[in-house]
Formats: C-alpha cells, structure tokens, sequence
C-alpha cells in the first residue's frame, strides 16, 4: 500500500471525558489486538447524546495501533442512493493509493479489492452514522487486526449475528460531566459565577451534550450577554428549540430530524402525538391510543419503533419515557392542523379527567363532593379495583398535573376546578402536598372565573387542608377562613362545617385549643343540624383531639363505632390512633398501647404512611410514659424515617428532639 490516510476528524477539545463509556470502548479495542482479531466498536444512544464526539475520542486514543491510516465515511445521508457504499469503496481505495483508472464498476469487484488490499493491514475505519447492517458489512476492511469504528442512526442489533461486535450505549451527561463541559469552554470562573444559571440550563437541555455544545458555544461566542437571558429563552417552552438549533452544522433540530426520517406511520403519529399536551414526560399505550383513536396494539408496536429510534425509553409497566426536549421538537415538527390538534388534546384531558373520576369513586366511594362538583356521565375510562385504580393514579401523576395546567392555560375553568375535586383524596392520601396546591391554586382561580362560590369554598378547604399538614398553620387559617366566608355566602352549611373543621383543626395545631374547642364544637353541632352520620362521626373524631381524655374517648367510642360498621378501616384506624393518645393522657398505658398498635397494623397495610408515622410516634410516647426508653427511641427511629421520606419536616424535627431528649435523660 503507497499511501497511508488520515481522513478521521480530530476529536472535539472540550470533549468531556466519559470514564465509563471510553474505558470499555477501549478496553474491547485492545483486548481485540492482543487477540490478533478484527474488532467492530458500535456507539449507539439517541440524538443529541454525542456518539460521534466520543467515537472521534476512542479514535484519538487508538490511534497508534493502527499505523496503516484512518478511513472517514459519513453514511445517514446516504440512504436512498444503493450505490453509496460503492462509491464510499472506491474513495477508500483512491485513498489506499489506487489510481481512479483502475477502479472497478461493480460493488462486489469494487469490495474485493477493498478487502484484498486491507488484509495485512492494521487499519482504522470510522463510519459515522450507519443506518443498516449491511451497509457496514459491505464496508469492513479485510485486515485481521483492524478496528471499525461505528455510529448508529437507525438500529443495527444484526450486525452482532455476523461476528464479535462491541455496543457502547451512551446516555446524557451526569450533572458533573455536564458542568465540566462549560468550564472547559467558558473557563472555571464564568462557571462558579453563573453557577445557578448553568445548572438550570444543563436541565433545560435534558443533559444531551449536543444541546449543551451549542449553549456553551452562543456563551462563548457573546460574552458580554448575561446567561440569566439565554435561560430565560430556554424556559419558553415554544422557543427552546429552535434557540439550540440556529446553526445547521450544530443543531438539536437537525439530530432529531435525522432520528425521525426513518420512522414508520404509526411511530411517526405516536411522535406527535407526544408533543400534544405540555409538560408530559411519561406515556401509557392506552394514553397515547385515546389520543389517536387508534387501536392499543397499533400504538404499542409505534412506541416500540420509538425506543428503537431512541426517542423514547421503556420503563416498567408499559410506560415509556420521552424527554422534554423531543416532545418540544415533536410539537415543532407536527404537520397537524391547529383543529387537529386541539382535538387531539381534547381527547387526552378527556382520558385523564375520565381516569382520575373513575379512581376517585373506588379510592373514596363516600365522599359526597365528587356527586355535587362532577356532573355524572358514561366515563371512557374504568379500573377493575381499588389497586388497579391506586396504580393508574401514581402512573399518570406527572401527567395530571400537566394536564390540569394545560387545562387552565386553556381557559378549561369549570374542567380545572372539577379535576381537583377528584384528585384531592389522591394527593391527600399521599402526601402529594406540593402538586395539591400547585393545581388547587389553579382551580381557585378556575372557580372565581367560573362564578361558583360554593366549588371556590371547597377548593379553599381542600387547600386548607395542605398547609395544615405542613404546619403551615397561619395559611390553613387564611384558606379555612375564606372557605368558610364563601360558604356562608351561598348559605351551604355542607360547606361551611369542613371549612370549620379544617379552621379548628389549625387552630389545634398552633396550641390555639380554645379557639379550636369552639370552631370543632361548632362543627359538630353543624353535622348534626345536616344530619348524615358520616359527617357527625368525622365531626367527633376531630372534636375529640381538643378535648380532657374522659369526654375524649366518649366521642372517638361513637365515631369508632361508625366507622367500623361501614367498613371505613382506614378512618376507624384515626379513630384508634386517637384513642391510643388519650388513653396515654389518661394514664392507661396498656389500653393505649392496644389501640395504637392496631391502628399501626391497619395503616401500614392500607399503606398510609404518614398515619404509620403518627401511630408509631405516639406509641413511642407510651414507652416514655411505661418508662421504656429503648422501646421508645426504636418507636421514634421507625417514624423519623418515614417523616423524613415524606419530607415532613417540622414533624421530623419534633420527632427528633424527642430522641434528643431520651439521650439527655439517659446521661
């Protein structure tokens, strides 16, 4: 061979050193010349996450073993021409030294030749952007000890049924990696300075170090246009895009219309169809199947095309995650007409309101608002059972309140406010508290456009409620109180009594106990006038919290037996875990200790966590009270743990100063 080539690019100089991706890449590279065999290195990962970047990087590594040259073939624009990899051959032999004269027309004279003139040769090839198999068998060299390296555009699994290939999947950059990336670019002290700035956008970005090359690349090249303005853009979701696609030769438009040039009709639909509602991240078959119209095997085999292409991600229970960035380039890029696709998110909210209506008659089959607020109609959605239910709701969690954003943004008013009717005893159960206010802040709003007072006081109680079991207790008392004021403006004494409940409850929780003592008596007498038995037993569960032991228990007795009767087991487990605390105000350790450990037992099977938490930390006050401090500090442990899981934490700290104080008592 006369002539030794050097057509592989040079690696990117901010590269950022993937340890774990160029470790195995190389070590398989080496393993392969000890070996004195072929190797084939196939770098595969969805758009955008740098497979070129870091092939060019194993080939800067390796370079040095293969010292009869390099050979360069970008192939993904190839596609439609079946002569490419003939003439991608004779360039490759014209760079071998071969005079033009003496190429041969044929692909297999052309391969030939190819392969007889590389069998005792150490070379390297690097095919970028292969999008079949064929396509790279047709172009391995025919040296024992060469290396081909390869990026995929489009799925090359074969490839490994025709010899021993290396796939190296990449995945976007870890926050650390990320970081490195802009202080190589812009230097260590821009980055420690617009250091908040930077990290959002790295999230903005989804980690993809295509997207980050080309922020770092427009900071770069305006240093004197503060970062805080490239993440305002960025925050927009109708801008994000095309603001990471306005050079052609680095584009995030570019990648992703390269990854769906390839795409069937089904996963093309499902493409779009993703970029539909905002602020979606995970997808169900049945979602994006009411979306479409289209039958759930058909959407199915589209989203597997999907994961194929790289996306999208399959998760457990047939969920399938799509990252912001691809949902935005799908809204870019979708050809449906704006009726279309207003349709198409009619149809989404209608599956997710209809699916959250439908758990919320399983999960609280008593609670009377859902038959006052939600209009009753023939659901599109149905759960078999209270399992099935409870799992739909925490699948579908992001997307609810998505939805409901979407909704409002919309101008959906009465829709919004209906759908946090039915999330309540979701998000209450639990603990969602930051997703509960977030929406109900919204149905607020919803309702006072709307002009219903009497869903307004509701949504206010219902927001009462979170900051109440945040312990943000003067906004409960804001929230009950003007729940209550629009209450008694409509003149539902429904109404009124849970925003007084919830105001006395509060006032409970600021050691208010008077004031409390009024408001819950007044609840209950409220619940008798009203006269459903439900509410009278929920009425003397709370009023008994304020209560001397003796009168305490007379009413949770009451209550308790309520609840049995109905089954409620959940409720007659409050009513025991209130028992348990009287009954240690009492004295009764023994009938207290009875009581909470019971209601521990059912809690933890209905999984209620923070209600687990409550018995488990009043059971560690009756082995303080029984004088049992070991008891009591394994009590305590076991519900700090679950206070701190759920990120309750005035309830944490309370927990903790009292295994402060056990050690204090101990010394």
């Amino acid at each position: 061979m006369s002539n030794r080539p050097e057509q592989v690019p040079p690696a990117n100089p901010h590269f950022v050193n993937q340890v774990a991706v160029l470790g195995r890449a190389t070590e398989a590279v080496r393993q392969a010349q000890a070996d004195g065999r072929p190797a084939t290195v196939v770098f595969v990962g969805g758009p955008g996450t740098g497979k070129t970047a870091v092939a060019l990087k194993l080939a800067e590594r390796v370079r040095e073993l293969y010292p009869d040259g390099q050979l360069f073939a970008r192939l993904n624009d190839d596609l439609d021409d079946h002569g490419a990899e003939a003439a991608i051959l004779r360039e490759f032999l014209h760079e071998l030294g071969v005079d033009r004269t003496e190429l041969p027309d044929r692909l297999d004279a052309v391969r030939a030749m190819f392969h007889s003139l590389t069998r005792d040769q150490r070379l390297m090839v690097f095919l970028d952007g292969a999008i079949r198999g064929s396509q790279v068998r047709m172009l391995l060299p025919g040296g024992a000890r060469s290396l081909v390296i390869v990026t995929e555009a489009q799925p090359l699994g074969t490839l490994g049924a025709h010899g021993p290939v290396t796939f190296v999947d990449l995945e976007p950059l870890e926050d650390a990696a990320a970081l490195a990336l802009f202080e190589r670019v812009l230097g260590e002290s821009v980055v420690a300075r617009e250091r908040a700035v930077i990290e959002e956008i790295i999230q903005l970005c989804d980690q993809l170090p295509l997207a980050l090359t080309v922020v770092a690349a427009m900071l770069l090249r305006f240093p004197q246009r503060p970062a805080e303005r490239l993440l305002r853009e960025l925050r927009d979701e109708r801008r994000r895009v095309r603001a990471l696609s306005r050079d052609d030769d680095v584009s995030v438009s570019a990648a992703f219309n390269l990854a769906t040039r390839w795409l069937s009709d089904i996963a093309r639909d499902c493409y779009y169809a993703v970029g539909s509602v905002p602020g979606s991240g995970t997808w169900s078959v049945g979602v994006l199947a009411a979306a479409l119209e289209r039958p759930e095997v058909e959407v199915e085999e589209g989203l597997r095309d999907l994961v194929e292409a790289r996306l999208a991600q399959e998760l457990a229970d047939d969920q399938f995650l799509v990252r912001d960035l691809v949902r935005l380039h799908a809204r870019e890029i979708d050809p449906a007409e704006p009726e279309e696709r207003e349709r198409r998110s009619a149809r989404l909210l209608l599956h997710w309101f209809d699916g959250t209506v439908a758990a919320d008659e399983l999960i609280a089959p008593a609670r009377p608002w859902r038959a006052r607020f939600v209009p009753a109609r023939r659901l599109t959605v149905r759960h078999s059972d209270l399992a099935a239910a409870t799992q739909w709701l925490h699948r579908e969690r992001t997307n609810l309140r998505a939805a409901v954003e979407y909704a409002y943004s919309v101008g959906e008013d009465e829709l919004v406010a209906q759908w946090c009717v039915v999330l309540w005893p979701f998000y209450e159960a639990g603990k969602f508290l930051d997703e509960l206010l977030a929406t109900h802040q919204l149905g607020r709003v919803a309702a006072e456009r709307s002009g219903d007072a009497a869903l307004g006081s509701l949504l206010a109680t219902q927001a009462g409620f979170a900051h109440y079991l945040r312990r943000e207790v003067d906004k409960a008392i804001s929230d009950f109180r003007s729940a209550t004021d629009q209450a008694r403006e409509v003149g539902d004494r429904e109404l009124e009594a849970s925003a007084v409940e919830g105001w006395g409850l509060a006032l409970h929780a600021a050691q208010r106990d008077a004031e409390a003592r009024e408001l819950l008596s007044r609840n209950l007498e409220l619940a008798m006038a009203i006269g459903v038995p439900r509410r009278i037993a929920l009425a003397r569960l709370h009023l008994a919290k304020v209560l001397a032991p003796e009168a305490a228990l007379s009413l949770l007795d009451q209550a308790g037996e309520y609840f049995q009767v109905h089954g409620e087991t959940v409720n007659a487990a409050k009513v025991e875990t209130w028992q348990g605390i009287k009954h240690r105000e009492a004295g009764t350790l023994e009938d207290a200790e009875c009581a909470l450990s019971h209601a521990l037992t059912v809690m933890a099977e209905a999984r209620r966590r923070f209600d687990e938490a409550v018995a488990l930390e009043a059971l560690g006050d009756v082995a303080v009270s029984a004088e049992q401090p070991g008891l009591a500090r394994e009590h305590y442990a076991q519900a700090l743990v679950i206070f701190e899981d759920l990120r309750f934490a005035i309830n944490s700290d309370a927990v903790r100063a009292k295994i402060t104080a056990l050690g204090e008592a101990g010394e």
